[in-house]
């Protein structure tokens, strides 16, 4: 991490700033302090230093206010210095949803420069400018019941629940990470039980283990960190899918070892596993259909009961029904990972769920251009650097992929 990472941050931080972009979302154009401010202690604690109020909203202090979606007050929005190529200083760049206008005259245009300016009031990491309220869900744990995005109602910023050790239980994050998360946590304890050599005392971790620890450090942290951090979104919770695959897996064959050993309270961490997943999983689904919920809460107790019922008649069988429970309990999570591909979704901030049928849309996936534009900017063209400037991201994808051209954005890069 020191060799590749921190030394591509110093190395940034190095160059001179007439030399390179603004570091988006930093205050002092240093990507040291955007990793370790901004990106780090200020989602943690929920400020923003310099960007905004606490709890991540607000325009800066000293900098213009920027709204929502790419939304301007004309003030500023056509001022670059020197980031873009093609822009207007009269404030008529951008209407105020954050489609840029065509000028009236060609007055303004000026050449491509290098040292850009620091973004505006909001969010430069996401696109989309300021969040929308948080995630509501049944008992404002923040989850979204049946329709709409996961990142409105209440229950925390961006929807993204209660703060405690429960919270990625919740509605509001639960079903986009946690399917297999209690499996996990039973895999660790199963893991270290299965593989451990009895003839040395606990700490003297053997391979496998040493493995299981290495994943438990990874898991851990993050998931303590989600817990309790004000200020994330709900696609940042792809850092715990590693650690959980590899743990729910592993796991589950450890599990399986345990109960097919001799009969102690290990026999039963399988079914319990198995029970609580399950039960977590049918949850979630209830949130949408009640009775999808329940048959599949009767399935995996029907299958937990089983595998204590034969677990001695017929080994052949017991294997069958736990790679048999396995496969019912990736249903759910399969159909939830796909609904982006079904529903479609947003492609700046995105989210899973049956909710997108309903929701879905937002950064390019709905993003449209104003042809006009684009035949006044060619036309008045005159070899810039960028077609034209705007400000941010949301607002120039679109009209990047029509054109094939370049454009800059002050705030996001």
């Amino acid at each position: 991490m020191l060799g590749v990472s921190v030394s591509w941050a110093v190395a940034v931080d190095q160059t001179s700033a007439s030399s390179r972009p603004y570091v988006g979302s930093s205050q002092t154009n240093s990507v040291l302090e955007l990793a370790f401010g901004y990106n780090g202690m200020e989602r943690l604690l929920g400020q923003e230093t310099g960007m905004g109020t606490s709890g991540g909203m607000g325009s800066s202090e000293g900098m213009p206010s920027g709204g929502t979606n790419g939304q301007t007050d004309g003030s500023s929005s056509g001022t670059t210095d020197g980031n873009s190529g093609a822009s207007q200083s009269d404030g008529s760049g951008s209407q105020s949803n954050g489609t840029p206008q065509a000028p009236p005259s060609n007055n303004g245009q000026g050449s491509s420069g290098t040292q850009g300016t620091p973004p505006s009031g909001q969010d430069g990491n996401e696109p989309g400018g300021t969040p929308p309220s948080g995630g509501g869900g049944p008992g404002g744990n923040g989850g979204s019941q049946g329709g709409g995005s996961k990142m409105t109602g209440s229950g925390g910023m961006f929807g993204t629940g209660e703060q405690g050790p429960l919270r990625l239980f919740q509605t509001a994050l639960g079903d986009q990470i946690s399917w297999f998360l209690p499996l996990a946590l039973f895999g660790m304890l199963a893991i270290f039980l299965a593989y451990r050599n009895e003839q040395k005392k606990w700490f003297y971790l053997t391979e496998t283990q040493k493995e299981m620890v290495f994943w438990a450090a990874w898991l851990v942290p993050v998931a303590g960190f989600f817990s309790v951090a004000s200020f994330f979104h709900h696609y940042y919770l792809i850092m715990l899918a590693p650690a959980i695959a590899a743990l729910a897996g592993t796991g589950l064959v450890s599990l399986y070892t345990l109960f097919r050993g001799n009969v102690s309270w290990k026999t039963y961490l399988l079914p319990a596993s198995i029970l609580l997943t399950g039960a977590l999983q049918a949850f979630y689904v209830a949130q949408y259909s009640m009775a999808l919920g329940i048959c599949l809460a009767v399935v995996v107790i029907l299958a937990a009961v089983l595998l204590v019922a034969y677990r001695k008649k017929a080994i052949k069988l017991t294997a069958k029904l736990t790679a048999a429970t396995l496969a019912i309990l990736l249903i759910a999570p399969t159909y939830w990972s796909l609904t982006p591909l079904i529903y479609g979704g947003n492609s700046s901030l995105p989210e899973t769920g049956p909710q997108l049928a309903t929701s879905s849309g937002g950064g390019f996936a709905d993003a449209s251009v104003d042809t006009g534009l684009i035949n006044y900017l060619e036309e008045n063209s005159d070899g810039e650097t960028y077609l034209f400037g705007t400000t941010d991201a949301t607002t120039a994808g679109p009209y990047i992929i029509k054109t094939k051209k370049s454009c800059t954005c002050n705030g996001w890069f």
